[in-house]
């Protein structure tokens, strides 16, 4: 099934960097807590373990992807980070990646 997905990415220091979105395919549409996993080998080591949690969920008519969860935030200890997990995003999973 096909969801889309959005999330923020901001430092620890909650500095707001960008936001990450689109579509990816999903056994389901998560329910409000589910963990969503991006899991993969070739993952960034700097930090993010690889999981996000389903933190609202909304149903968008007039859209071709009518399904969409919120998956809340990813932190990352700096900004160089931020840049290198969101083109990971973009570059494994087809997302598009905001920057601020």
């Amino acid at each position: 099934m096909k969801i889309h997905i959005n999330f923020t990415v901001s430092t620890l220091s909650n500095v707001s960097f960008g936001m990450v979105a689109g579509d990816i395919e999903l056994p389901e549409m998560p329910m409000t807590g589910d963990l969503v996993h991006f899991l993969r080998p070739d993952m960034p080591q700097i930090g993010f373990l690889g999981v996000l949690t389903a933190q609202g969920r909304s149903f968008r008519v007039q859209d071709d992807v009518p399904l969409a969860v919120n998956l809340g935030f990813l932190k990352v200890n700096s900004e160089e980070d931020a840049k290198v997990l969101m083109d990971y995003f973009e570059e494994k999973f087809n997302l598009v990646a905001f920057v601020y």
